[in-house]
């Protein structure tokens, strides 16, 4: 779990990959003016979890909410009422992506999830980013349909994303 003082260098990894998501697709998300709030309250709320590495200090991110966010309203989840936790802001450092940090990260949420009585890992990744899709979907994560995430930019077009699951008993 990361700690409050933390946040600025979970901010570093988050924005590195924000910018390759707006220059490869188009997508905002990671680079909006609330992100560091938002890593902040995470890291109050207990919901933030860092990932790091001996040589290099935080080299990934990721924070686990229980409660799903207004745009999940009309994804057919197999089982809309199971206890679910979601994924957001799941980031590695570029350099050290396809080396299996993501699958181990995966593997610990699950792990941790099941622990906690959860039955279900949502996630989302965004639609025009096959690498991540796949990625997803090899880990063993099912699409259960399309989100539009408004994006509060003028003239941006809302973010669609790809709505996942896995079942964690």
């Amino acid at each position: 779990m990361a700690q409050p003082g933390e946040a600025s260098a979970v901010l570093a990894v988050i924005q590195a990959c924000g910018l390759e998501m707006h220059e490869r697709f188009g997508v905002p998300d990671w680079l909006l003016p609330g992100i560091p709030g938002t890593i902040a309250a995470d890291a109050t709320a207990a919901r933030l979890y860092v990932v790091t590495q001996e040589a290099a200090g935080i080299i990934g991110t990721f924070a686990l909410c229980d409660v799903p966010d207004d745009y999940y309203a009309e994804t057919r989840w197999q089982d809309p009422d199971g206890s679910a936790t979601y994924l957001h802001r799941f980031a590695v450092a570029r350099a050290l992506q396809s080396q299996g940090i993501g699958a181990r990260c995966l593997r610990f949420m699950e792990d941790l999830l099941r622990r906690r009585g959860r039955q279900w890992l949502r996630l989302d990744a965004t639609e025009r980013d096959p690498r991540a899709r796949a990625f997803y979907e090899r880990e063993g994560y099912v699409a259960r349909g399309t989100a539009r995430i408004p994006v509060p930019l003028p003239d941006h077009p809302d973010v669609i994303v790809v709505c996942y699951e896995k079942g964690l008993s």
